[in-house]
């Protein structure tokens, strides 16, 4: 089924669902700014087998004996460059801003920085219990970017508190575009999972963006390996509140899940037609029917 007729069947769901009726039954990771924005820029390839249920944080907590545990540094000595990467995206989504997580590896000190502030008990050194790692892996999921490229981003949802995430009034109102909600779970093998939302310009042909996983030039996002595509809308999948100020949770296979949303600026989207050929646009092929023609004319061949 294609991305235009899952919308309709969404919206059509929805309906039912207002009137009362039943339910059926190789990317990179972003960065942020002041105002608690965030970039992505992991590889999907990194995020798939970077092993966050071995390195032993999940149990020891973001401390000094979680940090220099040997199954810790094993796992990091593994790939120290992949992992310091991982592990800048762990402590931005789970310690706040102005709060660093650091660490003495293999003879080497590493700062990561944290924003987000998603996992107050486990950046105090508690457990990371299952509605954290739930969380944890859907800011992960969250920050995928299928180019490897950085692109600032808005994220919405409530940490393992059930404090909404802070969003000041200038990024409430420049990031007003819906993009996804993302949610899963890195540590029990479930994955993560990302649902367009209904209102995002990228599920209508000739829209694209460097945000790419969930939907993209009209038709399904793929950030295989690291994510898999809902091929739903965060809309009908998930509940207690909207993309735009996250939601308390998301169903997949009958499994509820806590997620995280995302929200772009408007300038992030590439419309073929405004006679730019930006770098997800590409030639148009009369053999295969794919590219703008308007912003980058027609193949060679």
């Amino acid at each position: 089924m294609s991305l235009r007729k899952s919308l309709l069947v969404s919206l059509s769901l929805s309906l039912v669902l207002a009137c009362g009726g039943q339910e059926p039954a190789g990317a990179q990771f972003d960065s942020e700014s002041a105002d608690l924005t965030s970039s992505n820029g992991l590889s999907t390839n990194g995020l798939s087998t970077n092993g966050l249920s071995t390195n032993g944080l999940s149990t020891n907590g973001l401390s000094t004996n979680g940090m220099t545990s040997l199954a810790f540094t094993t796992w990091f000595a593994l790939n120290p460059s992949a992992n310091d990467v991982v592990m800048r995206y762990v402590a931005k989504c789970a310690l706040p801003s102005g709060q660093n997580l650091t660490a003495k590896v293999l003879g080497k000190t590493y700062t990561w920085p944290g924003n987000l502030g998603l996992l107050p008990g486990w950046s105090n050194n508690g457990p990371l219990d299952y509605n954290s790692q739930q969380l944890l892996s859907a800011c992960l999921g969250a920050h995928l970017n299928k180019y490897g490229q950085n692109v600032n981003i808005s994220v919405r949802g409530y940490d393992a508190w059930g404090n909404a995430v802070a969003v000041t009034q200038g990024e409430a109102q420049a990031y007003s575009v819906e993009e996804a909600c993302f949610y899963g779970n890195l540590f029990d093998g479930s994955g993560i999972f990302a649902a367009y939302s209904v209102n995002s310009p990228l599920i209508y042909a000739g829209n694209s963006s460097l945000r790419a996983c969930a939907a993209d030039d009209g038709d399904w996002g793929n950030c295989s390996p690291a994510m898999s595509n809902a091929y739903s809308s965060a809309q009908q999948v998930c509940s207690g509140g909207s993309v735009s100020s996250g939601y308390w949770s998301c169903v997949h296979w009958g499994v509820s899940y806590r997620p995280v949303c995302v929200k772009l600026l408007p300038s992030q989207i590439n419309a073929c037609g405004d006679g730019i050929c930006q770098s997800t646009e590409s030639c148009y092929s009369p053999l295969l029917g794919t590219g703008c023609e308007a912003d980058c004319g027609r193949c060679a061949r």
